[in-house]
């Protein structure tokens, strides 16, 4: 599954742009608090799927890695290999967050 981060910062840059910037929004909204809520239940749950644990510097190493690339994408750092798209980009530089075993 491609995150939906990387997705949404390249299809709505300004967008993305401001959600964690809280000088632009009311950090005591009610809607905002519930909707972080989900976000942090979505990350450990990815880190549990992908990890076997719902440890929150797993988690938040995650959300770093994919936060970092959505934004390198919005910035136009980043972009897929010729013949490729971001789903594919995204699915390698998540896949390398899988341990692998030691030979």
């Amino acid at each position: 599954m491609t995150p939906p981060l990387v997705l949404f910062a390249a299809s709505h840059p300004g967008h993305f742009s401001v959600m964690f910037r809280p000088n632009v929004y009311r950090a005591v909204d009610a809607q905002l608090v519930a909707a972080r809520g989900r976000t942090n239940a979505v990350l450990r749950d990815g880190a549990r799927a992908r990890f076997g644990t719902t440890d929150r510097i797993r988690a938040l190493t995650a959300w770093s890695l994919v936060h970092g690339l959505a934004t390198l994408v919005r910035d136009g750092a980043v972009a897929p290999e010729p013949g490729t798209d971001l789903e594919s980009l995204t699915r390698a530089v998540t896949h390398a967050l899988t341990p692998t075993p030691a030979s």
